[in-house]
């Protein structure tokens, strides 16, 4: 987390080295709530699953997993509801970066800490149009409807739009279209 794709009018861009999308990389501060030495500072060392926990152990001292995170925060456990809120600035400032070098109408999320979003919607959206200049557009956010399997389905629909790209480097070991 927080991995990322752009899909422009229904097609995946991939961009110049193929990794376009990776939000989880965007450098938003300095350190983050996780250590990371080689990329300090980044989008997933606030927002991502390490993170949460981090800062939530942090907070009350508690390990948890995300499922023990986000029962704590229905519970209204107010170490659960300061991590949220601190997940939700980090986030909406992450959100705000993509919006501004992006523009996009939607961002769909997915993964997992998408469980904690619906707790923090508001202070997200709130946040994310603090971060932007004034009069900008505020993106759509929505939690995407994938089932577990979800991302080996993504991985399956890329390997199939290559093969059937007419490409010719791309080779699935003897597989190549004939």
């Amino acid at each position: 987390m927080p991995a990322g794709c752009i899909i422009n009018a229904g097609r995946l861009h991939r961009g110049r080295l193929g990794g376009a999308g990776e939000i989880g990389h965007l450098r938003i501060g300095d350190e983050g709530f996780v250590f990371d030495a080689k990329r300090p500072g980044r989008l997933e060392s606030y927002v991502g699953k390490d993170a949460l926990l981090a800062r939530y152990l942090h907070i009350s001292g508690l390990r948890a997993g995300v499922d023990e995170f986000v029962a704590a925060l229905a519970g209204g456990d107010p170490a659960a509801v300061a991590t949220a809120r601190d997940w939700a600035l980090w986030f909406g400032r992450g959100l705000a970066t993509l919006t501004c070098t992006l523009q996009p109408e939607r961002i769909i999320l997915s993964g997992s800490v998408n469980a904690v979003y619906p707790f923090v919607a508001e202070q997200v959206e709130a946040f994310l149009s603090d971060f932007l200049a004034e009069g900008y557009p505020v993106p759509r956010i929505e939690l995407a409807r994938v089932r577990a399997d979800g991302p080996a389905l993504g991985a399956a629909c890329l390997l199939h739009q290559a093969a059937l790209s007419g490409d010719p480097q791309f080779q699935l070991r003897g597989l190549a279209a004939r």
